[in-house]
C-alpha cells in the first residue's frame, strides 16, 4: 500500500470496488453465460444474462474511465491491479467473451500492460484457466 493517505485510500477504494462490484458482477456474468447455459432453457437465462453483461459492461466502462491516461488503475501498479486483473482474464480465458468488450481500449492496454509483467505472468501460470 502506498504511504500517502490519499494514494491509500485510492487504492482501497478501487480493491473494494473490486470486491464490491467487478468481481461479484463478472462472477454472476460467467455463471448465467457459461454454466448455467449447459443445462438450463433458454428462456431461464434472458434476464440473468443480459442483467449481468449490462452490468459487466457498465463496470468495464467505469474502469476504462479511470485508466484514462494511467497505466495502472491508481497510478502506480498496486494491490487493485492485482485484484482487478484476474477478473478480466476471466472475461477471456474462462468465459470466452473478450470480444464482448474491445471496445474498452484503455482496458485492452491495461491487459496488455499488465501480461507484459513477468511476475503477473508467474502468477498467472500458478492457476491456469480450465478449458
Amino acid at each position: 500500500m502506498p504511504s500517502d493517505l490519499h494514494k491509500k485510500y485510492e487504492v482501497t477504494q478501487w480493491l473494494m470496488w473490486q470486491m464490491g462490484g467487478l468481481g461479484p458482477m463478472l462472477g454472476q456474468m460467467g455463471h448465467f453465460w457459461k454454466h448455467a447455459a449447459k443445462n438450463q432453457p433458454e428462456e431461464k437465462l434472458a434476464y440473468g444474462q443480459e442483467r449481468y453483461f449490462t452490468e459487466g459492461q457498465r463496470l468495464w466502462k467505469v474502469l476504462d474511465t479511470q485508466l484514462e491516461g494511467k497505466e495502472y488503475v491508481c497510478g502506480d501498479i498496486s494491490i487493485a491491479d492485482f485484484a482487478i486483473f484476474p477478473w478480466l482474464i476471466c472475461v477471456d480465458k474462462f468465459y470466452g467473451m473478450a470480444d464482448k468488450f474491445l471496445e474498452y481500449k484503455n482496458v485492452q492496454a491495461y491487459i496488455e500492460r499488465m501480461w507484459s509483467r513477468p511476475a503477473v505472468k508467474k502468477g498467472m501460470a500458478a492457476m491456469p484457466f480450465p478449458h
